[in-house]
């Protein structure tokens, strides 16, 4: 479980991230209040600007860029808080106990997100279109003063998503439920 303290943040937004919501988090993670911060920035393989978020990470200490990834489970058992896509990734990150701020990068995203930060799940910032480098920031800035908000993500994230999902299933279709 995590311990509610932000000490290295994860962001990933897709494959192809087509807003390069990438560059703008990073670029809200670049400011005097966040350079304590470790980053691990994943660029998927369609990504729009692969060499601007390149140079974006050069200038900021502490930045890792990650490119061609089989998984991003290691990364997320490292990180204490992932900033992402709201697509199925939202299932893995509850069911590792990875609280999250996430913005959708697609329609069909929307109405799960919000119900799940409605829950209190996530913390959604909505449409991709809507989410400025600002708000990138305040909810991260909230997010690192908010250990005990964190710390119940963690743990209600990983009692809805519990990775039996596998088993369950089988159970399910042999008709031992």
């Amino acid at each position: 479980e995590h311990d509610g303290l932000v000490r290295r943040v994860l962001l990933f937004f897709g494959g192809s991230d087509p807003d390069n919501l990438t560059a703008k988090a990073l670029a809200a993670l670049s400011t005097p209040e966040f350079s304590t911060l470790v980053l691990d920035v994943v660029v998927g393989q369609n990504h729009p600007d692969p060499s601007g978020i390149a140079q974006m990470a050069t200038a900021r200490s502490g930045t890792v860029v990650h490119q061609n990834l089989p998984s991003l489970a290691g990364l997320m058992l490292r990180s204490d808080l992932m900033l992402g896509a709201g697509g199925s990734t939202n299932w893995e990150r509850m069911c590792l106990g990875l609280p999250s701020i996430v913005i959708s990068i697609a329609a069909n995203q929307v109405a799960i997100n919000r119900a799940l930060s409605v829950d209190g799940y996530i913390d959604f910032l909505g449409p991709a279109d809507g989410v400025s480098v600002d708000d990138i920031a305040d909810a991260v800035s909230d997010a690192v003063n908010s250990p005990e908000l964190l710390r119940t993500r963690s743990r209600i994230g990983r009692n809805l998503v519990g990775g039996d999902g596998a088993v369950t299933m089988t159970d399910v279709m042999m008709g031992s439920c």
